[in-house]
């Protein structure tokens, strides 16, 4: 019987640790800047000024429908990978299996599936999931100013009020979390990303999920 060699747990763990190390990484550059200078080069020649960053990309609704394909797209690539990890039998095998699901290539099944260009996807989708990330934690900050089954009324009028003032913080934190979560939106989409952002939402801690599951 073929011998699955340990080659896979290492891999596939590396995979993962990338994934969520490096998030969506910014598309690498075609002039091999990354090389080191070669042997010959004269001393004194300045170095070339950075590239100065790439503006954010203006949202719009579109772009929403762009993410859903694309992030869906990611999800099919990621479903094929681990069943593919599942049948293979030799440490090619692994390697193939998993090179659709390595993050730059599957950035690129991302814009793919959303009809964009990597750059203009990896823009997008940045945005847009990090509107996604405040909006949770601004969710999660609102639920714990609303105690659960805290008996406050046998405290002392001294602890009560301090309790009143915490949750009070913690109110006007959510709030001021909620509004940088769509601060980075033009506010025409304001509406229609809260209308559909728990499915976007849905769909990001799916991919988060298949990427760990993938290393298991």
């Amino acid at each position: 019987m073929p011998h699955r060699r340990p080659l896979l747990p290492l891999v596939v763990s590396l995979l993962v640790m990338s994934a969520f190390a490096c998030g969506r990484a910014q598309p690498a550059a075609e002039s091999g800047e990354a090389a080191g200078p070669a042997a010959d080069a004269p001393a004194a020649q300045p170095a070339p000024a950075a590239p100065s960053p790439a503006e954010p990309t203006v949202l719009t609704a579109a772009d929403l429908d762009a993410y859903e394909r694309g992030v869906q797209a990611e999800l099919d690539a990621l479903r094929r990978a681990a069943e593919r990890l599942k049948a293979a039998t030799t440490a090619d095998d692994t390697l193939n299996a998993i090179g659709d699901a390595l993050p730059a290539n599957l950035q690129k099944i991302g814009a793919q599936g959303a009809g964009m260009a990597l750059e203009r996807w990896t823009s997008v989708s940045r945005q847009i999931e990090a509107a996604l990330q405040a909006r949770a934690g601004s969710a999660m900050m609102a639920r714990m100013a609303v105690p659960q089954g805290v008996d406050t009324a046998s405290l002392p009028p001294e602890a009560r009020a301090r309790v009143r003032e915490n949750l009070e913080q913690m109110q006007a934190q959510a709030g001021q979390q909620e509004a940088q979560a769509y601060a980075s939106l033009p506010p025409d989409l304001v509406e229609t990303f809260k209308a559909r952002a728990p499915h976007l939402d849905s769909l990001r801690l799916r991919l988060a999920g298949a990427q760990m599951s993938l290393g298991r």
